[in-house]
């Protein structure tokens, strides 16, 4: 009686991971990534946002800000800031363009702001980080 109870259980667990987007596999989790992945790489110079991210992938925010947690431990937010003065850093390297240029072109709306941003993580501004290279 025991072992029937258990096999039906698992019966509907099974049913119930095939259905319900709660139980997505990680190879389903790690194809979603991809696409956010792909996606911040073609628009992060834009005025992006996680809603955006979410509609691109057809998932609620709070399941972009799982999976960001649960494959980057942090939050998409701080993913984007972060991939953002990485690539200030890479133009900062490779151009001549101008600091309040750069900003712009990772998305930054204000100079300012990217200056602070880009210490915060590099410890240098982003002046004194280009006279490093």
């Amino acid at each position: 009686n025991y072992l029937h109870i258990l096999g039906n259980f698992y019966t509907v667990l099974g049913y119930l991971a095939d259905k319900n987007p709660i139980f997505e596999a990680s190879a389903s989790s790690s194809s979603i990534m991809k696409k956010l992945m792909i996606f911040i790489e073609n628009n992060y110079a834009d005025d992006i946002t996680v809603e955006n991210m979410a509609e691109y992938v057809n998932l609620h925010r709070s399941n972009v800000y799982r999976l960001f947690k649960n494959s980057y431990n942090t939050s998409p937010q701080k993913f984007l800031a972060d991939y953002r003065i990485d690539r200030a850093l890479y133009l900062l390297k490779n151009t001549r363009m101008s600091i309040k240029e750069i900003a712009y072109a990772t998305g930054f709306a204000d100079p300012s702001y990217f200056c602070k941003m880009f210490k915060k993580k590099h410890l240098k501004t982003p002046q004194e980080a280009r006279k490093l290279l």
